[in-house]
């Protein structure tokens, strides 16, 4: 009995058949290991250009953030400048027709603390 197992288990047909096996496991596991590298591979050149894409928007962000910022400061400016004390003063003389008083014209009040 023991010699028909032995027999049995080192006939040529099994050994052919347990490589071939061998074989098509080895191929499935390396086909599935491209597949990997492929998904991989594509993977990097997609996270690659959406990287550099963001950062265009970030520099164009940022340009705009400068621009914006300058802009401020020019209206600043601006604003201060139609404020002024003696523009405002010119503008009062011109069209409304007031004067500055002189000292002869002007009347003091004085209040006394209890």
């Amino acid at each position: 009995m023991n010699m028909a197992v032995r027999t049995e288990s080192n006939s040529p047909n099994t050994e052919i058949e347990s490589e071939g096996q061998s074989i098509q496991a080895m191929n499935v596991f390396v086909s599935l290991l491209l597949v990997l590298v492929l998904f991989s591979a594509i993977g990097v050149v997609y996270l690659k250009d959406y990287n550099r894409r963001m950062y265009i928007d970030s520099q164009s962000l940022q340009r705009t953030i400068s621009q914006q910022i300058s802009l401020a400061g020019k209206l600043m400016l601006e604003q201060s400048a139609w404020s002024a004390q003696t523009r405002i003063q010119q503008l009062a003389e011109k069209k409304l027709s007031m004067h500055a008083p002189i000292a002869t014209n002007t009347v003091y009040l004085y209040f006394k603390n209890k």
